[in-house]
C-alpha cells in the first residue's frame, strides 16, 4: 500500500467501498486497500504530468533553436525568446506541478518540503522573465501587442504573487494540510493560487501569440510546427491548471 501512495484518507468517501476493513480487539487494526478506480486515475494523472513536461521541453527547444537563427546584430534581442520561454513556459509550470502529489521531481520529498522546489523554480521563472522584458526594451523595438501585454502582465503578476507566497510559505517545513494555515493566512493562499493560475495563463497566451508571428512561421522548417507547438502549449496548460482549478 505504501508503494502506491495511499493511506486511510485517500479511500474515504464514495471510493472506499469494501477496501477499508476494520478489526476491533485489544488493538484496533485498519487494513486499507486502494480502490482500483482511484489507482487507475492516479496512473493516468502521473502519465499526463510526464507528457506535459515532455511537451514543455519540446516547445522550449524549438524556441531555443529559433533564437539561434538570428544574426549577430539581433542576437541579443532574440535572446528574449529563449529567456521568456525558459522562465514562463518551463520553470513556472514545472514549479506549479512540483506541488502535485504525483509529480516525479518531488516524489522523493516529504509533503511539507515540496513548496521549497516550487519557490526555487518560481524564482528562476521571475528572473528569466524580467531579463526577457529588459532585453526587449533595451535591445529591441518594444511594441504594444497582445504578445507584449500578456507577457508583461504575466511577469508583474508573478512578482506580486511573491508577496502572497511569502506570507503562506511553510518556513518550518512541517505543514501537511492547508487548513493548518489558520484563518488569517488562508485567504492569502487562495489569492496566491489564483494569481499564479492567471499569471501562467497569460504567459501561455503570450507564448502562443508569438508562435503565430510571421517571422516564426517563415522560419519553421515544417509549416505545421507552429500549430503543433500551440497544441502542446494548450495541453500542458490545461494539465498544469487542472488541479489548482479543481481545488480553488
Amino acid at each position: 500500500m505504501a508503494s502506491r501512495g495511499c493511506n486511510l484518507e485517500c479511500v474515504t468517501g464514495e471510493d472506499a467501498g469494501k477496501d477499508v476493513i476494520e478489526f476491533m480487539g485489544p488493538v484496533k487494526i485498519i487494513l486499507v486497500d486502494q480502490p482500483k478506480n482511484l489507482y487507475m486515475r492516479k496512473r493516468f494523472a502521473a502519465a499526463a504530468i510526464v507528457l506535459a513536461h515532455m511537451m514543455m521541453g519540446a516547445n522550449s527547444m524549438i524556441i531555443f533553436y529559433y533564437s539561434l537563427s538570428f544574426k549577430k546584430n539581433t542576437c541579443l534581442y532574440a535572446s528574449h525568446m529563449a529567456l521568456g520561454t525558459a522562465g514562463f513556459q518551463l520553470c513556472m509550470p514545472s514549479a506549479i506541478l512540483a506541488l502535485h502529489k504525483l509529480a516525479g521531481s518531488t516524489a522523493v520529498m516529504r509533503l511539507p518540503h515540496r513548496p521549497f522546489e516550487h519557490a526555487f523554480l518560481q524564482l528562476f521563472a521571475i528572473i528569466f522573465g524580467v531579463m526577457s522584458t529588459l532585453v526587449t526594451i533595451f535591445f529591441g523595438k518594444f511594441k504594444i501587442t497582445i504578445h507584449s501585454i500578456a507577457g508583461v502582465a504575466a511577469g508583474v503578476l508573478a512578482i506580486l504573487n511573491v508577496i502572497f507566497g511569502t506570507v503562506i510559505y511553510d518556513y518550518k517545513g512541517t505543514r501537511i494540510d492547508i487548513k493548518e494555515l489558520g484563518r488569517f493566512r488562508e485567504p492569502f493562499h487562495k489569492m496566491h493560487k489564483f494569481a499564479g493560475m492567471l499569471s501562467f495563463t497569460l504567459s501561455s497566451v503570450c507564448f502562443m501569440s508569438g508562435l503565430v508571428k510571421q517571422s516564426f512561421v517563415k522560419w519553421a522548417p515544417v509549416k505545421e510546427i507552429p500549430y503543433i507547438s500551440i497544441l502542446f502549449c494548450v495541453f500542458y496548460t490545461l494539465i498544469v491548471l487542472y488541479k489548482p482549478l479543481k481545488e480553488h
